[in-house]
């Protein structure tokens, strides 16, 4: 029985049991062009595999349970994770269980022929999201730093910079995350390829992280000249793009490049390796019945996570279609603040997907503030969760990220102490709205935080425990447009707000998902 075959079921397993994870990482690998460069990576994994087979025949199968126990835990984190909604540990945890099933159905030996294949297999995964206020921030002081040699006057502030010709925007297209994500998968194949030496490829690995980073910004800086220079006429528009892309191009040839001139891979006689381990193989249908029997625990391994969280979903009560919210009545009155008509607030942050909520409006002399609270489902489909990419305090699209800082309120003869975070939002873009400052906390269990984490891990805990836990937004704001005392005036609303809120809180913080 050859190992290809006496793995296949075992895939097949996977692709069953973590069916809605490899689905939708496929469709978000054919939507975003961040990451289509990753549609690539399973036909080279699958190729790389088939050009090892030839080692693989010498080698012994020989099954092991660190590799069952490997998949016990790629599958209990991906539930988990699942659960809480924390896509990237997902994806990962789901990936991870290839290699793991290699390992637990034929063994160190094959995992170690199969390594740097099955490594590879993990830059599948979308990453990196995190990593692009950076690129932009980034990108913005190469270019300006690039014009200001070039002896042109220019202001900045932000990400936005001007010159006598015209206004630019260092947007999340302009960051080199694309870029970034491409290179890093290329340069891992051509390290492999080319080189031998661990610190060689380290070295190239580091070269290719860096050569995207200061490339980005010298296009960035190229296009802004080609504008400046054609009087807004070049670079503005289609061509914009289009010039990345040529540029990216450049990238991937000076990859190459280096590659050639650096790498140190040796000739290899053209003949079919051997790996001995231990005795050989024992032969007939003895041989195929064990290795059968060594392949049924890995299989249901596979099979197990995908059943739980089906089993776990299925008890989950089913959410009110997102238009129709039940609303939340809010205290009359906070400590020190009345109530300030019967209408809530126009405003209302970023968050959407709840399934309840409820706004008003409290003064206390001079000052008015805003209180928005909102209910989450646990256990709720991705879009409709309180924690998500798309869920922040501004609404002003995904180039904006909140800024949070945290601060500690309350204190004797208030209340015991808590956590509050704290965010500026800007004025919109179309001026309807003014600058707003915020504090805001989450409750899950009864347990109030500041942490989107920590709201995933009492999430996850809740669920698994057959008791989906209330998830509960808390929003205090006021126009930032009278700043002095406008710190403490919302320090005071929030910790008045908390306190009434948990007043009329039921008992244990439980309550509907």
């Amino acid at each position: 029985m050859t190992p290809i075959a006496l793995i296949g079921p075992g895939l097949l397993a996977l692709g069953v049991g973590f069916w809605p994870t490899w689905r939708e990482l496929a469709t978000k690998l054919l939507e975003d062009d961040t990451y289509q460069h990753a549609l690539l990576i399973p036909p080279i994994v699958a190729y790389l595999v088939w050009a090892s087979v030839p080692r693989l025949r010498g080698v012994r199968i020989e099954p092991s349970s660190l590799g069952l126990l490997a998949m016990i835990a790629c599958g209990a984190a991906w539930v988990v994770a699942r659960l809480a909604g924390v896509n990237v540990v997902e994806q990962y945890a789901a990936v991870a269980a290839v290699p793991a099933l290699v390992l637990a159905t034929l063994g160190s030996a094959a995992l170690r022929q199969l390594a740097f294949p099955l490594g590879y297999l993990l830059l599948v995964v979308p990453v990196g999201q995190a990593l692009v206020p950076h690129l932009m921030e980034f990108t913005a002081d190469f270019t300006v730093a690039a014009i200001h040699l070039s002896g042109i006057p220019v202001y900045r502030e932000g990400l936005y910079f001007s010159l006598p010709s015209g206004d630019f925007e260092v947007a999340k297209a302009c960051s080199g995350i694309r870029y970034l994500m491409a290179s890093v998968s290329t340069g891992a194949l051509i390290a492999y390829l080319w080189f031998e030496s661990w610190p060689r490829r380290l070295a190239f690995m580091a070269f290719a992280v860096l050569l995207p980073i200061v490339a980005n910004g010298t296009r960035a800086y190229l296009i802004v000249m080609a504008a400046h220079l054609s009087d807004m006429r070049v670079a503005t528009g289609v061509d914009h793009l289009v010039y990345g892309w040529l540029f990216f191009g450049v990238v991937i040839l000076i990859m190459i490049g280096v590659a050639r001139r650096f790498g140190d891979v040796t000739a290899v006689p053209a003949q079919t390796a051997t790996v001995s381990v231990g005795a050989s193989v024992g032969e007939g249908s003895r041989s195929a019945t064990a290795g059968w029997r060594s392949a049924l625990a890995p299989i249901v391994a596979a099979l197990l996570p995908g059943l739980y969280f089906a089993w776990v979903t299925a008890r989950l009560p089913v959410l009110p279609p997102p238009d129709r919210l039940a609303p939340i009545a809010l205290p009359n009155a906070l400590e020190g603040w009345s109530r300030e008509g019967a209408d809530g607030p126009e405003w209302r942050p970023g968050y959407r997907g709840g399934v309840a909520e409820g706004s008003a409006t409290y003064r206390q002399g001079d000052r008015r503030v805003e209180l928005y609270v909102a209910d989450f489902a646990s256990g709720a489909p991705d879009g409709r969760e309180m924690i998500g990419y798309r869920n922040q305090m501004q609404s002003q699209g995904e180039n904006h990220r909140d800024i949070v800082t945290t601060r500690r309120i309350g204190g004797p003869g208030d209340a015991a102490p808590f956590s509050v975070a704290a965010v500026g939002v800007p004025a919109a873009a179309d001026a309807q709205a003014a600058a707003r400052e915020v504090r805001f906390w989450f409750e899950v269990a009864g347990r109030t935080t500041t942490s989107p984490y920590v709201v995933k891990a009492l999430e996850a805990a809740s669920l698994l425990a057959g008791a989906p836990a209330r998830q509960r937004l808390v929003v205090v704001s006021a126009e930032a447009a009278d700043a002095d005392g406008l710190a403490d005036a919302l320090d005071s609303a929030a910790l008045a707000a908390f306190v009434s809120l948990r007043r009329a809180a039921p008992t244990g913080g439980g309550g509907s998902p």
